[in-house]
């Protein structure tokens, strides 16, 4: 907990106990390598983060757990795909805004607008570290 969140530290497998007799519990993470992501939940809402990539283990910390809260967990911890999200969500609430105009352009139109405003509001809300 010393080193800033999402810096990662690795370890040599042999070297330290498997995550999950650390009491880790198996997860998701974005996919950068890893055989497998284990997480292990800290009472203050923090989470550290362990990837198994075989003959190594890396570990981090995370701002949010993401089973406490996903979406805060990716504004916290994961800003571009917490953008990309906010994009693809403002992208659908246009389409959806216009679908009963059932004009092609203006659906379209809309779906572009809206998502450069979700883009927008996901730039500016993130924290960008």
């Amino acid at each position: 907990m010393s080193y800033p969140p999402h810096k990662e530290i690795y370890y040599l497998e042999n070297d330290i106990p498997h995550p999950r007799n650390l009491g880790f519990q198996e997860d998701l993470g974005e996919p950068i390598g890893q055989i497998a992501d284990y997480r292990l939940a800290l009472e203050n809402g923090i989470s550290i983060h362990a990837r198994d990539y075989g003959e190594e283990i890396g570990f981090h910390w995370d701002e949010v757990d993401p089973r406490v809260d996903w979406f805060e967990h990716l504004r916290r911890d994961s800003p571009y795909w917490y953008t990309a999200v906010c994009s693809l969500g403002g992208a659908c609430l246009g389409v959806l805004a216009t679908v009963p105009s059932q004009k092609k352009e203006v659906i379209i139109k809309s779906s572009i607008i809206c998502g450069f405003l979700g883009f927008l509001v996901g730039f500016f809300t993130a924290e960008w570290k």
